[in-house]
């Protein structure tokens, strides 16, 4: 998924390791099964509740627009 591989990156570059530290538990993935786009759902669901005033800029779009994407394919 490019738009979560962008995030990610920016992510990197400025040592979000809060954010990092969760979204790693499920990223990257060589397939994204069915069950791996849950978990993923699940785990940026929680980055946007609970880390949301980490996120700066235009992250929180970004961020917002890949849950929506996920939860699109999960038929929710």
């Amino acid at each position: 998924m490019k738009k979560l591989d962008e995030l990610v990156g920016k992510w990197c570059d400025r040592r979000a390791f809060t954010l990092l530290r969760e979204v790693l538990k499920e990223y990257p993935k060589a397939q994204w099964l069915t069950d791996d786009v849950g978990q993923m759902y699940e785990c940026l669901r929680g980055i946007e509740r609970i880390h949301s005033d980490k996120l700066v800029g235009v992250e929180s779009k970004a961020l917002t627009e890949i849950v929506d994407e996920l939860a699109k394919s999960l038929g929710r």
